[in-house]
């Protein structure tokens, strides 16, 4: 909703020193936020991120997913004992 508002997940090379950053000022300025999660990472990296609803999740490359609302960007692990992730698709639905 707010262009200059951005989240990337940066790394310092393929699948090493991966974190969370995000910048609300169009990317004059960056903080790292990826407070609960570890980072950075030494082996893997954010391999893409999709928005459901109110949160963010995040699909690593080492397959594993990360959430986080929107409101805090308080991360958590997603669907630890689910195994590898590939992707994560949000679905519309409608009441109906």
């Amino acid at each position: 909703q707010d262009p200059k508002h951005l989240i990337l997940g940066p790394a310092d090379g393929v699948d090493s020193g991966g974190r969370v950053e995000r910048t609300t000022d169009g990317g004059k300025t960056w903080a790292e936020t990826s407070e609960g999660l570890g980072a950075p990472w030494p082996n893997h990296m954010v391999d893409r991120f999709a928005q459901v609803g109110d949160e963010l999740v995040g699909v690593l490359s080492n397959g594993g997913g990360i959430t986080a609302p929107l409101a805090d960007w308080s991360w958590r692990p997603l669907f630890e004992n689910l195994g590898r992730v590939l992707a994560v698709v949000p679905l519309a639905t409608q009441d109906r």
